[in-house]
């Protein structure tokens, strides 16, 4: 596989995805998720990233670069769902949801999110 994924002129493989994520075999998989509501249309939108660490690092310099975003996921939930009307916390849930389908099982994962459901 290649040394930097901005190189690969073509969508990245899930096995990629994961390989990258998991380069530096750190204990963790970070999955993002944020949901907003925009009238009455609540959506939710994940994001697998990695740490941006480089063998030349010292100490904690890795800490001052952006991760590399992997993989992004977003839905846009129906209007009503069940017998109320979708929310920002039902967005919010299913981005957990597809969270854990996304990555495979007895993988670490940390959720980051500013949800009240967390």
């Amino acid at each position: 596989m290649e040394d930097n994924a901005s190189d690969i002129d073509r969508p990245l493989l899930n096995n990629e995805i994961l390989e990258l994520a998991t380069e530096h075999e750190l204990p963790i998989f970070i999955v993002s998720i944020d949901g907003s509501l925009v009238g009455i249309s609540a959506t939710v939108s994940i994001s697998i990233i990695a740490l941006d660490i480089r063998d030349f690092d010292t100490e904690e310099t890795w800490q001052t670069r952006p991760a590399k975003v992997l993989f992004i996921r977003s839905w846009k939930l129906p209007e009503c769902w069940g017998t109320g009307k979708t929310c920002i916390y039902m967005a919010e849930a299913i981005g957990f949801i597809i969270g854990e389908y996304t990555i495979p099982p007895n993988m670490p994962i940390i959720y980051i999110t500013d949800s009240d459901n967390a």
